[in-house]
């Protein structure tokens, strides 16, 4: 199942709302803004961030797919202590997508 959680209010918030989802897993995907005559053979790849090991393998997986389905590199899985990253009831990643 997909829920989607308006990205209004604070990081915190948005955790909170989130996690009274009890989801199974959270993903989060996060394509930097750039102008549209962008050159897009500078975009640097995708990278999957994690914080606890439940998230690593899904960040690994989801990055690899992403970067696939793009043609894009796909850059190493980095652990990074974000607030959406944090929650140690389900694995969680955050994908970089350019």
């Amino acid at each position: 199942m997909s829920h989607h959680v308006q990205g209004g209010g604070n990081i915190y918030d948005r955790m909170a709302a989130i996690d009274a989802l009890e989801p199974d897993l959270l993903l989060s995907i996060h394509q930097n803004s750039m102008p549209q005559n962008t050159d897009i053979s500078h975009i640097r790849g995708v990278v999957g961030l994690y914080w606890t090991e439940s998230g690593r393998s899904l960040a690994d997986c989801v990055a690899e797919e992403i970067a696939s389905a793009l043609g894009r590199l796909k850059r190493e899985t980095t652990k990074q202590r974000l607030a959406m990253l944090r929650n140690y009831k389900f694995p969680a990643t955050l994908v970089e997508i350019g």
